[in-house]
C-alpha cells in the first residue's frame, strides 16, 4: 500500500483523482490535509466515495503554516510515512486579491516543499501548476522552460509563476514532475462538474441573453486560441504519471495540442447553447466590446468576471511534446475539443443546481449596487441636513418629538452615520465578492438591531414614523437573509466546501468555546480547544434536524437563560472561574429541567474532549 499525501481536498480535481485511483483498484492510503472549516464536507465526500477509515486519514491543517499547520507528532508521523505527494491546493479565483493569492499559492507551496524535504520515504512529488504562468507572452511556450513574461493578467497567474519557480529551485532535492493544465472543464463523456467557472460563465450568459437578442456577434478572434481539457483526461494523466517513476524533472503542459481558435470555440458554444448562428464583426469592434464589458456596470450585468475576458485575446501556444510522450507511454488518448464540448454544454444547461443560479449573483449585486448609493445619501442627510430628516418624521408625528430625536448629537446622529458608513463598506465589498460570510452577518445583524431600536423608540416616544422605519429596516434585513440562503446554492455550485444554512448562522464557532474551555481537563499539555470545537460542530451538523437544533437550543439556554435564573451574569461575560462555578451549580441541581441542557451538551462534548492526545497521554492510553 502506497502512502500518499494529498493537498487540495475536497476540491474538484482532488476528489476526481481519488475517484480515478479507486476505479483503477490502486492500493493507496490517502493522507489528506484539510482546512478545519472543511472537515465536515471532506468527511461527507469520502463517504460518497465509499472509502473507509482504513483507506484514509484526515489531518486538520493549513498549508500556509509551518509543518502544514499540524501538531508536532502528526507532522513527524506523516513525514515518516509519505511516499508520494500530490500538491493540488491553490486559490484558483482570478479575482482574488494579491495577499490571499500569495498566501495560498506561494507561501503554501513553500511550506509543502519544506515539509517534503523531511520525508525520507518520498519518491515522487507531483505539483499542479497552470499553463497560464506564461502571462501575456505570445507564440510558442515550451514545457521544460519557465517563461518570464513582462506582465501577468491577474494575481493567479503571477503567484502560480512564483510558486513554480520555488518548485524548480527544489528539483535537485525532491524528485518532481510538474503538471501545467490549461482550463479544466467537466467530464468528457457526461460533462459533469462541480465547479461552474471558465466557459460555464459564458454558457450561462448566452443562455440568458438569447431571450433579449435574436442574434449576437462572434466575440472570438481567428488569431487567438482557447485551450481547455476535460477533468477525466487530467486525472488519468495525474494518476498514471504521478504513480510512476518516469518523467521526473519534467514538465507536462496538460493542454490540447490542437486547440480551436476563440472564434471557433465561441461559434460552437453559441450554436449549441441557443440553437442559432452568430455573426462576424470586425476585430476592432470585438476589441471595443470586450473593453466595454470590462467596465462597470457591464461586468455586473453580464455576470462574466472582467478578468476572464482577457483570455479572448490570449496568444500563447503551448508545446505538448512531454504530454504526448506520456500519453503514448500510458496509452491515454488526448480528447478532441469537438467531442467533449457537447456534453459539457449539455450538462451546464440541464444541471438542476445551475439553471436557477444564473441570475442569483446578478440580482444580489444589483441589490448591493442600489444600497451603495442609498447609504451615502442618507448619511450625508444626517450629517449636513438634519432638517430634511426632521421634515420626514414630522409628516406623521409632532414636531417636538422629531426635532428632539434628530438633533440629539450625543447619540442619534453619530450612531446613524457610523452605522450607515459601516453598511456602505459592507455592501461595497459584497458587490464584488458575494461570498463573504462575516459581511452578510454584519448587515443582517445591523438591520435586526436597528429595526428593534426603531420599534423601541417608537414605543417610548409614541412616534408612528419610527414604526415605518423599523418595518423598512426589518424588510431589508429579511430580504438580505433570503439572498444569503439563495447564495448557498451558488456557493455549492462553485465547488466550495462551505454550506450556508441556519446552522452556521445560529451556531458560530465561538459559541461553544466557553463551554469547551470550562469542561476541558487541566493538563500540562493543554487540549486543543479550537480543534475540539470544530469537531463538535461537524458532528452536530450531521445530527437529524430535531437533535441538531435541540443541541443548539440547549447551548443557548446554558449561555443566556440559566445563568440569569441562578444569579450569574450571561456565560460569555463570566470569568473562567465563574463559568466553572456556574456549571458546577447546574450539575448539582436537583431540578431535571435545569440539568437537562448541560447533560445534553456534555454528552456530545465529552467524547471529543477526552479523545484528545494530551488527555490520552495523561492516562497512558496513547
Amino acid at each position: 500500500m502506497v502512502h500518499v499525501l494529498l493537498t487540495g481536498f475536497p476540491g474538484f480535481l482532488a476528489e476526481r483523482l481519488i475517484r480515478r485511483c479507486q476505479e483503477a483498484g490502486d492500493e493507496i492510503f490517502w493522507h489528506l490535509i484539510v482546512l478545519p472549516e472543511q472537515l465536515a464536507l471532506a468527511t461527507h465526500t469520502l463517504r460518497d466515495l465509499n472509502l473507509t477509515v482504513s483507506d484514509y486519514a484526515i489531518y486538520p491543517g493549513d498549508i500556509t503554516r509551518p509543518d502544514l499547520g499540524l501538531p508536532g507528532q502528526d507532522a513527524q508521523k506523516l513525514q515518516r510515512l509519505t511516499e508520494r505527494c500530490f500538491h493540488l491546493a491553490a486559490l484558483y479565483d482570478l479575482t482574488a486579491p494579491a495577499a490571499a493569492s500569495a498566501a495560498v499559492n506561494v507561501r503554501g507551496t513553500r511550506r509543502v516543499l519544506e515539509f517534503l524535504t523531511r520525508c525520507p520515504q518520498l519518491t515522487k512529488f507531483n505539483y499542479v501548476s497552470t499553463c497560464y504562468i506564461s502571462g501575456t507572452l505570445e507564440g510558442d511556450i515550451l514545457e521544460d522552460e519557465l517563461p518570464e513574461p513582462l506582465e501577468f493578467r491577474n494575481e493567479y497567474e503571477r503567484t502560480k509563476h512564483e510558486a513554480e519557480k520555488l518548485v524548480r529551485a527544489y528539483l535537485d532535492k525532491i524528485p518532481t514532475t510538474i503538471f501545467r493544465p490549461s482550463v479544466v472543464v467537466g467530464d468528457s463523456q457526461t460533462g459533469e462538474t462541480s465547479k461552474f467557472d471558465g466557459p460555464y460563465v459564458l454558457i450561462r450568459f448566452l443562455r440568458w441573453a438569447r431571450h433579449l437578442f435574436s442574434w449576437m456577434p462572434n466575440f472570438g478572434f481567428e488569431t487567438t486560441r482557447f485551450n481547455c481539457i476535460p477533468v477525466d483526461f487530467a486525472t488519468d494523466l495525474l494518476r498514471d504519471v504521478g504513480f510512476s517513476d518516469e518523467f521526473v524533472g519534467k514538465t507536462l503542459q496538460v493542454a490540447d495540442p490542437k486547440p480551436p481558435t476563440t472564434s471557433d470555440s465561441y461559434r460552437v458554444i453559441y450554436r449549441q447553447t441557443t440553437g442559432r448562428r452568430c455573426y462576424n464583426i470586425p476585430d476592432w469592434a470585438k476589441r471595443f466590446v470586450l473593453w466595454l464589458l470590462h467596465r462597470f456596470p457591464f461586468d455586473l450585468m453580464t455576470g462574466i468576471p472582467a478578468e476572464s475576458l482577457d483570455y479572448f485575446s490570449h496568444r500563447g501556444l503551448y508545446g505538448t511534446a512531454n504530454l504526448e510522450a506520456a500519453c503514448q507511454r500510458f496509452d491515454i488518448e488526448i480528447p478532441k475539443w469537438t467531442s467533449f464540448y457537447k456534453p459539457v454544454i449539455r450538462f451546464a444547461l440541464t444541471e438542476q443546481r445551475h439553471a436557477p443560479n444564473s441570475g442569483v449573483i446578478r440580482e444580489f449585486k444589483r441589490w448591493c449596487f442600489a444600497f451603495r448609493f442609498i447609504y451615502p445619501v442618507v448619511g450625508i442627510l444626517f450629517l449636513v441636513a438634519p432638517a430634511l430628516v426632521t421634515g420626514f418624521l414630522t409628516m406623521f408625528d409632532e414636531d417636538k418629538a422629531a426635532i428632539a430625536l434628530v438633533t440629539d448629537n450625543l447619540l442619534w446622529r453619530p450612531l446613524s452615520i457610523s452605522l450607515l458608513a459601516t453598511l456602505f463598506v459592507a455592501v461595497t465589498f459584497l458587490e464584488r465578492d458575494p461570498f463573504q460570510k462575516p459581511l452578510h452577518g454584519l448587515i443582517i445583524g445591523a438591520k435586526s438591531i436597528s429595526s428593534a431600536m426603531f420599534f423601541a423608540y417608537a414605543a417610548t416616544l409614541g412616534m408612528v414614523s419610527l414604526i415605518a422605519c423599523g418595518v423598512i429596516d426589518g424588510l431589508i434585513g429579511f430580504f438580505h437573509m433570503l439572498f444569503y440562503y439563495r447564495l448557498s446554492r451558488v456557493r455549492e455550485m462553485s465547488g466550495s466546501g462551505f454550506r450556508w444554512d441556519p446552522y452556521h448562522l445560529f451556531f458560530p464557532k465561538r459559541f461553544l468555546t466557553g463551554f469547551t474551555e470550562s469542561m476541558a481537563p487541566q493538563l500540562d499539555d493543554p487540549v486543543d480547544v479550537p480543534l475540539v470545537v470544530e469537531s463538535i460542530r461537524a458532528e452536530v451538523r450531521r445530527f437529524p434536524f430535531l437533535y441538531r437544533y435541540g443541541f443548539v437550543l440547549a447551548c443557548y439556554v446554558l449561555e443566556f437563560v440559566l445563568p440569569c435564573l441562578r444569579g450569574f451574569s450571561p456565560f460569555f461575560l463570566m470569568t473562567r472561574e465563574r463559568r466553572r462555578q456556574f456549571l458546577k451549580s447546574v450539575q448539582h441541581s436537583k431540578s431535571i429541567p435545569v440539568k437537562l441542557p448541560l447533560i445534553f451538551v456534555k454528552f456530545v462534548s465529552t467524547a471529543h474532549l477526552f479523545a484528545q492526545k494530551p488527555y490520552l497521554r495523561s492516562i497512558g492510553a496513547e
